[in-house]
């Protein structure tokens, strides 16, 4: 993947992710030199919980339409962009749909559907806020990548580019889509509307 799509799936990640109110973490969007990057946000992520209730349920769905939004970006710039490109996307998205859906194979697919249904209709409805944070993360000076950073995203690359979660919130303000940006350090995110006990 070259810059210019792996910036444009990283914003939809990161617009798809604002606009479900799933949170981004401060680290923002990173982009290597050499096609790769990576989105810091607070989603459901596989095993995390094994929860079963109907927040748990919303929370993966949630998490699912953010993650296939990547992939979708990707098509809109360049429609034979190769599904290889999502593969790590992809195995997250079938455990998530495995712990809602295992053993139910029509149950299974027709969710996978509607949510890639539900994922294209927001980048479609936010593409000008995707490009506009694709273009933002695009004009940063190429640095090196601190030791730290390593941790945390597997690319080889030893440089990179990168915009914070707060430049991508006042990016998002001009269309109308407000960020919940939160440290790492803060734990996990409460969505007020599924917790409204949790004091977020």
């Amino acid at each position: 993947m070259n810059q210019n799509l792996a910036a444009h799936h990283e914003s939809a990640h990161a617009v798809v992710s604002v606009a479900l109110g799933l949170p981004l973490q401060n680290a923002g969007i990173h982009i290597d030199t050499i096609g790769g990057g990576i989105t810091f946000n607070l989603r459901r992520t596989s095993s995390s919980d094994q929860g079963h209730t109907p927040a748990d349920t919303i929370e993966r769905e949630r998490s699912i339409i953010a993650i296939k939004a990547g992939y979708i970006a990707n098509l809109k710039l360049s429609p034979g962009c190769p599904p290889t490109v999502a593969t790590d996307d992809r195995r997250e998205e079938i455990a998530l749909l495995n712990e809602m859906h295992l053993g139910n194979e029509k149950a299974w697919i027709d969710a996978d559907r509607r949510l890639t249904k539900e994922s294209q209709q927001l980048v479609d409805k936010h593409w000008n806020a995707i490009r506009a944070v694709a273009t933002a993360v695009l004009s940063k000076p190429v640095i090196p990548r601190p030791p730290e950073s390593f941790n945390k995203w597997n690319s080889p690359d030893s440089h990179e580019m990168w915009i914070d979660g707060y430049e991508i919130d006042a990016i998002l303000r001009n269309f109308q889509l407000s960020a919940i940006v939160r440290d790492e350090s803060e734990g996990k995110y409460y969505a007020p509307d599924l917790h409204p006990r949790s004091g977020e």
